[in-house]
């Protein structure tokens, strides 16, 4: 069950999703305040190549030097993904059962908004993407960290 801080404050989240995933790779050494996020559907028969990319070539030119401070590659796993939760219902975020999650989430730790940026303008673009796999249906964002908080 929810606490009630966290029945209070879920409603406000926008923009959020649950998925059950699996780390396909992952590389870096810190935490950024930026994240890209790129949840990602392969064009036609194209699952293997746009996994590929992204463990490859993606994530080695996303963590160029002066590029981000962790790069990660996820798998979602279904069965995990349609789990339904209280926290769920609260922010309104879980995928619909019609829904098929994202098979490929890309996440990107920038240290500040204009790498975020320079992520989602070059390596990132619609047209890099498309370019090794990405079908329609995918979503990009940029999120930023406003706090964090201990326990005490």
């Amino acid at each position: 069950d929810p606490t009630p801080w966290t029945s209070r404050i879920l409603p406000h989240f926008r923009d959020t999703v649950r998925l059950g995933c699996r780390v396909a790779a992952s590389a870096g050494r810190g935490q950024g305040g930026c994240l890209v996020t790129a949840r990602l559907r392969p064009a036609g028969g194209r699952l293997d190549a746009l996994r590929g990319w992204l463990v490859g070539p993606a994530l080695e030119t996303c963590r160029e030097p002066g590029g981000a401070v962790g790069v990660h590659v996820l798998e979602t796993v279904a069965e995990t993904t349609r789990i339904r939760t209280a926290e769920g219902g609260l922010k309104g975020g879980e995928l619909a059962p019609a829904e098929e999650p994202w098979p490929l989430i890309f996440l990107v730790e920038c240290s500040d908004p204009e790498t975020a940026r320079a992520v989602v303008a070059g390596p990132l673009s619609s047209e890099r993407l498309a370019a090794h796999g990405a079908g329609p249906g995918g979503l990009l964002r940029v999120h930023s960290l406003q706090i964090t908080m201990d326990r005490d």
